[in-house]
């Protein structure tokens, strides 16, 4: 898709799904939802070549796992 801004703040959303056809995106916004626990970057993002800028803030994150490929 040539979606390049994914704005999904406020709506709880518990869980990071299904974004593997956004390639384009370079934005995303999902503050102030429900996501919780461990999110393991690489599963959620590692597709998302583009992304600068993702917005996390306002949730009960306890962890973020990067294992970026050397």
């Amino acid at each position: 898709m040539n979606v390049k801004n994914l704005i999904l703040s406020m709506n709880n959303i518990t869980k990071i799904t299904n974004l593997e056809n956004f390639t384009n995106l370079d934005m995303i916004d999902l503050h102030d939802n429900n996501i919780s626990g461990s999110i393991d970057f690489q599963t959620c993002f590692g597709m998302l070549k583009n992304l600068k800028t993702l917005n996390l803030s306002n949730n009960s994150i306890e962890e973020v796992n990067i294992n970026c490929p050397m």
